[in-house]
């Protein structure tokens, strides 16, 4: 269970995503990147699984190869029907307020720039001139 409301005074990203999904495998290792150089202080990455077989989630999650994040598994599509996701990769970016900040649906090299604009316009300017890792 994730309380978004415990996160608050962080940017929070949500990602929707599948195994088989080919943009979802390019997108997750760069948001374990941002995850590890802006540190869980400022930022909380969940990569939550679109209703994979417990066996397909758990084989990429615990990968040595698994980017840092913390993974959810939604089995069932409780979570993804509650969050009205119909395509994956589908990103919610929640800013230290608790408000969705940003929503960025599918994934592309063209659309990488914006998505870590987005991001980092929403940390703090401490955060964004900090040394990488922390």
């Amino acid at each position: 269970v994730v309380d978004l409301a415990s996160q608050r005074g962080k940017v929070v990203i949500v990602t929707f995503w599948a195994s088989w999904c080919g943009p979802c495998r390019k997108e997750l290792p760069i948001l374990g990147q941002l995850q590890k150089v802006i540190g869980h202080d400022a930022l909380q990455v969940y990569a939550v699984n679109l209703k994979e077989p417990r066996a397909d989630f758990a084989a990429i999650a615990r990968s040595r190869k698994a980017p840092p994040l913390d993974y959810i598994h939604d089995a069932k599509g409780e979570v993804s029907d509650q969050y009205g996701i119909q395509t994956i990769p589908h990103m919610f970016i929640i800013g230290h307020d608790g408000s969705i900040a940003g929503v960025h649906r599918g994934y592309s090299e063209q659309s990488l720039p914006k998505i870590v604009d987005d991001i980092l316009a929403l940390l703090p300017e401490d955060v964004r001139n900090r040394k990488a890792g922390g």
